[in-house]
């Protein structure tokens, strides 16, 4: 016997399922709470989720280059609040310290 794939259920189970294993959210049916505008909202939040990956990549590369080169509490705060207060972009790096060594990432 074969199986009729049901498009509208494999998506209303998929996105259930990771609201509910990934986020923690309790069971419910997510899915069908789910309008046009809520859905839309919701994809332009997910179009950030590059630029959210590239932060906490670059504030967890900044950690253990400022642990690496035993930077001063000054420094590493320095470099951290560079990263937190610069817009997403495109020049290639995140990162740049000045001292005690040169280091663009």
């Amino acid at each position: 016997m074969n199986t009729i794939y049901d498009r509208q259920l494999t998506l209303q189970s998929r996105l259930n399922a990771f609201m509910e294993e990934r986020l923690r959210l309790p069971h419910n049916d997510y899915y069908s709470q789910l309008d046009l505008e809520t859905l839309s909202t919701l994809k332009s939040v997910l179009s950030d989720i590059n630029n959210i990956f590239t932060l906490k990549a670059c504030l967890g590369f900044s950690a253990w280059l400022c642990e690496s080169l035993k930077l001063s509490a000054a420094v590493r705060e320095d470099i951290r609040r560079s990263i937190l207060s610069n817009p997403p972009n495109a020049n290639g790096y995140d990162v740049e310290v000045s001292e005690p060594i040169k280091v663009i990432a």
